[in-house]
């Protein structure tokens, strides 16, 4: 994860030659994400998704006015409506064993350096967790019903129905967007940010 001041370099540096933000909108946009994720990535989708506001607003009204900046007021816009996504809200609002699998899955797909990994070793983080937060850790079993139930709800994808231990799974929605919808949780804020 990147500092704030990194951020804004890193966004400043994609819009070399974009007149289209205001400096202090940068600012702004570097300061929420890296308060949040410091996830570059992230930074730069709040910035497309403000370019895409102001552009909504200004063909909503043909004035022959050339398109305005992007503004702190648009940037703010951008990370409410990204953080009122509708994946982002079946998170927050997910059972708390759902909760951990997706930590447990993150942290799984950081270890191995690769976006899919064997549900076995999901499991075996996913336990641990639970272990090392004084959490009741649900047999394999369970954990395969939870990935099931997340598959559903198409936060996670899975090789195929049957679930098994050396089936690979990955996340269909966005690391970032589980920190976000963890972080304001005051049990899972740690396990989000870690």
């Amino acid at each position: 994860p990147y500092a704030h001041a990194q951020l804004m370099a890193i966004v400043r540096a994609r819009l070399v030659g974009c007149a289209a933000f205001d400096a202090d909108a940068i600012e702004l946009c570097a300061r929420k994400v890296g308060a949040v994720s410091g996830d570059a990535r992230r930074a730069l989708d709040v910035c497309r998704r403000a370019v895409e506001i102001v552009e909504h607003e200004w063909r909503a009204q043909p004035t022959g006015q050339a398109m305005p900046m992007v503004t702190m007021m648009d940037i703010d816009r951008a990370v409410k409506e990204m953080q009122a996504a509708p994946h982002v809200a079946f998170i927050r609002n997910a059972s708390a064993q759902q909760k951990v699998f997706l930590v447990a899955m993150r942290a799984a797909m950081r270890k191995a350096g690769v976006a899919e990994v064997p549900l076995g070793d999901v499991a075996v983080v996913h336990r641990q967790l639970c272990l090392m937060h004084a959490m009741r850790a649900p047999s394999y079993e369970q954990i395969g019903v939870i990935c099931a139930q997340l598959g559903a709800s198409r936060c996670v994808l899975a090789e195929s129905s049957i679930l098994d231990v050396r089936q690979l799974v990955r996340l269909a929605v966005a690391e970032d967007d589980i920190t976000v919808a963890l972080k304001p949780d005051p049990v899972f804020s740690k396990l989000a940010t870690s």
